[in-house]
């Protein structure tokens, strides 16, 4: 699926607080350590919530939304986001803000997550599913600003089969980080998300917790 349209920011918020109380959170671990307070930097500040829209233009289907954060306090710009495989089908809507320099397109360049091949198994970038800012760092996630990517699920699977998907690592997400104060540039891929703390969708906060099996994915051999 191709990227079917680009909505405002205010129908972005909307979605984004709808879902809040069903967010899982995910934190980040470096890949590249060119700089180690840069590194130790983005691993305390770079967040990701995942939850299944409500409200706005995909309330009807079975979707999967990221909201991208960058709450700073240190000086940094989200510029490419990559997904390596998982339950996720195509790519619906990229709900950026360009008239407050948030514009992000499909098939970011670089092809792969910087770093992500020195990793253990190898970060493999799905092009379809990744995306990286216009031209121009400014284009980017600086910080105090978000982007959200909202993605339909192959037929059959759910959001506890996407965070399943996370815990074993069958679905990664990286994140190529630039702008540091001193010029530099880091690599960092999505820890996997801790179950006992954060609430989940469903029926009086769905247990994913010994749910057992889910048809997930798997990455590509």
């Amino acid at each position: 699926m191709t990227i079917s349209s680009r909505l405002c920011v205010a129908v972005a918020a909307a979605l984004c607080a709808s879902s809040a109380a069903s967010a899982v959170t995910l934190r980040f671990g470096g890949v590249t350590d060119n700089n180690s307070n840069n590194t130790s930097s983005g691993e305390q500040q770079l967040t990701i919530d995942v939850f299944t829209p409500t409200t706005g233009p995909v309330r009807e289907g079975n979707f999967i939304a990221f909201l991208i954060e960058n709450p700073g306090p240190v000086q940094s710009t989200i510029t490419h986001i990559y997904f390596d495989d998982g339950t996720i089908l195509g790519l619906a809507t990229i709900l950026d803000d360009p008239e407050n320099g948030v514009d992000f397109e499909q098939f970011p360049n670089p092809q792969d997550l910087p770093g992500g091949n020195e990793i253990d198994p190898p970060f493999e970038a799905t092009q379809a599913f990744s995306v990286g800012n216009e031209p121009g760092r400014a284009n980017g996630i600086d910080v105090g600003e978000s982007l959200t990517l909202i993605f339909e699920l192959l037929p059959g699977l759910t959001f506890e089969d996407t965070i399943q998907a996370l815990v074993d690592g069958t679905l990664r997400i990286g994140m190529h980080v630039q702008g540091f104060a001193d010029g530099g540039s880091e690599s960092f891929v999505n820890l996997p998300p801790d179950l006992d703390v954060v609430p989940l969708p469903g029926p009086a906060g769905l247990a994913l917790v010994g749910l057992g099996a889910v048809a997930t994915r798997r990455r590509r051999a």
